[in-house]
């Protein structure tokens, strides 16, 4: 009944009487606004007056209009729903409705019978024994018995001593040794040779192969222990070398090893250019130069390969007490290096560069060649490029995050008294492009949702916009609606 009423509503119209009710509210808010808009200061009061006018002009064309098709499409819709349901309940439920009913509270009753009745004794034992057994095996963790502690001392102590073995290998007494067994086997050989039965001889022959093959052994391992002892070549440049450089890596450190072949003599390969790309070409040059020293020629540069230094350097005496084959511990000084103060080309040169700390969560606003800029302690800017980014985060001891350490090379030398200073680096990105802006506080909330702008008309008048807002920064927001453009005038409280 009350589908059908709102269809023959919705089918006559709005009466007179409501049209004239809603004419009458039209006039009202039009007279507060004006009244609002010309003698109140009160922005708040302005801005609920324009809300009205705005909701009665809509009731009173809503009213105008009368329903719409989609309405009475609905409501008929609403009438036939409201029929058949009346029918299924004059209908009563279906046999198939109905035993589905019975099974379902037959379910329900088991199950309520089940709880009451509680757990049973066989799975109150069964879980009471797994209790137990986690007990047990928690307390051999947590508490070992002196027998699993002598264990692991055992297999302690003997993993130890096979890692010593392997690290110290033959030593030259060892291998000594084995060559005078080979020769002693030798002779003895030869002293069978000239009068002994076939048994003997084959049992020298085989003592002389069994002396070969040890003193072979060691050498291949005396040969695997050199292997691992690899020189390091000091080449030019100013960036450090923090990475494995093949093909595909790019940056200054790629530029400066590509300088360091071109002088060289290895960039003659086809297509050999420096400009800070490793491509085939450079890998060539790098498998040239690698073979003329004797190196793996693998095309490969890493951080144990070369180091990179900014001048003419002079390698110091070794340091005391450091013998070949002797196993150093890590971080061991074997000789220093001494930066010498020499022209290069009859020319000194000086390059500034600064290290930063990025924050972890901005490492994607920066890369390598973009321009940044460095404020110094007297507020003197001077423009700097990133020319290198530390892969691994280190831990910032002043914020206590992780950060990336960034290298920046300045345009220009700051003053000697500088040095050593801290500075600040200003990382300038482009986020959105042609954004129309407006201050945050022009934003107005909406009753419904959302948010609107009051935006000023040529002649004066007031009208509001419904926007999206986008990005806020330093007090503005970011507004997007089809009916704004640049340079139009909203209201922005005081």
């Amino acid at each position: 009944a009350a589908a059908e009423a709102d269809l023959a509503d919705l089918r006559e119209g709005a009466s007179r009487g409501e049209i004239e009710s809603a004419r009458a509210r039209v006039l009202a808010a039009e007279e507060d606004y004006d009244l609002y808009r010309f003698y109140s200061t009160d922005h708040t009061e302005r801005v609920a007056a324009a809300a009205e006018l705005s909701l009665a002009r809509e009731a009173l064309a809503d009213l105008l209009e009368g329903a719409s098709e989609s309405e009475l499409d609905a409501a008929e819709a609403a009438v036939l729903s409201a029929e058949e349901a009346l029918a299924d309940l004059l209908e009563g439920a279906s046999e198939s409705e109905l035993d589905a009913a019975e099974a379902a509270v037959l379910s329900a009753e088991e199950a309520l019978a089940d709880l009451l009745e509680g757990a049973s004794e066989s799975e109150l034992d069964e879980a009471e024994a797994e209790v137990q057994a986690a007990l047990e095996a928690l307390d051999a963790i947590e508490n070992p018995s002196e027998a699993d502690r002598m264990a692991a001392r055992a297999e302690l102590a003997n993993a130890k001593e096979a890692l010593e073995d392997l690290l110290e290998g033959p030593t030259p007494a060892e291998i000594e040794l084995a060559e005078a067994a080979v020769l002693a086997a030798d002779d003895a050989l030869a002293d069978l040779m000239a009068g002994h039965s076939s048994e003997e001889i084959e049992a020298l022959e085989a003592s002389v192969a069994s002396a070969e093959a040890s003193v072979a052994s060691a050498e291949a391992d005396l040969a695997e222990l050199g292997a691992g002892q690899n020189s390091l070549i000091v080449m030019y440049g100013s960036t450090p070398v923090y990475r494995t450089m093949k093909v595909g890596s790019s940056g200054e450190d790629v530029r400066q090893l590509e300088e360091n072949l071109a002088e060289l003599g290895h960039g003659d390969e086809d297509g050999f250019t420096v400009d800070g790309v490793f491509d085939e070409a450079t890998g060539e040059a790098v498998r040239g130069w690698q073979a003329a020293g004797g190196q793996d020629p693998d095309g490969m540069v890493g951080v144990a390969d070369i180091l990179f230094v900014a001048g003419p350097v002079r390698v110091g005496s070794w340091s005391q007490g450091i013998e070949v084959g002797q196993q150093l511990a890590s971080g061991t000084a074997l000789a220093t290096l001494t930066v010498i103060q020499a022209p290069v080309d009859g020319q000194m040169s000086t390059t500034q560069r600064v290290i930063a700390s990025v924050p972890l969560s901005d490492r994607d606003l920066v890369s390598e060649g973009i321009i940044v800029n460095v404020e110094l302690p007297d507020d003197t800017d001077i423009a700097g490029t990133l020319t290198s980014i530390n892969p691994s985060p280190v831990l910032d001891e002043q914020t206590g995050e992780n950060a990336v350490e960034v290298t920046i090379l300045l345009a220009e030398p700051a003053s000697e008294v500088w040095i050593g200073a801290t500075v600040d680096v200003e990382i300038t990105e482009t986020l959105i492009e042609d954004a129309l802006v407006v201050p945050a506080t022009a934003l107005l909330a909406l009753v419904e949702g959302g948010y609107a702008l009051e935006v000023v008309a040529v002649d004066g008048s007031l009208r509001l916009i419904g926007v999206e807002t986008g990005l806020f920064v330093d007090g503005d927001v970011e507004v997007r609606s089809p009916e704004l453009s640049a340079g139009m005038s909203v209201v922005v409280p005081r």
